[in-house]
């Protein structure tokens, strides 16, 4: 038993365009590149890093999370009686 493959002539037109010969068409105009100073370049580059510096200080405090101050007395409560208990265990040990 062979297969058979026929080629897809569906997009012929596509697959291969027709050749143009001729003269190719001048662009109308063409962009010219500007020059800048590594001078003026450091300086805006600097400026922009200012910006983003300032502005993430503006919103730094905003978008930082505070723990709640009975979850901080709570600890320190939880630390004393822990150093208290266990000075209570050392002093009457001996």
């Amino acid at each position: 038993m062979s297969v058979v493959v026929r080629e897809n002539i569906a997009n012929s037109n596509m697959k291969n365009p027709p050749y143009v010969v001729g003269v190719i068409p001048v662009p109308d105009g063409h962009i010219e590149p500007v020059l800048y100073s590594h001078v003026q370049a450091t300086k805006d580059f600097n400026q922009i890093c200012e910006d983003i510096f300032v502005q993430k200080n503006k919103h730094k405090s905003a978008d930082r999370k505070k723990t709640p101050k009975p979850v901080i007395y709570t600890f320190f409560a939880l630390l004393a009686y822990g150093i208290y208990k266990t000075a209570r265990h050392l002093i009457l040990k001996k």
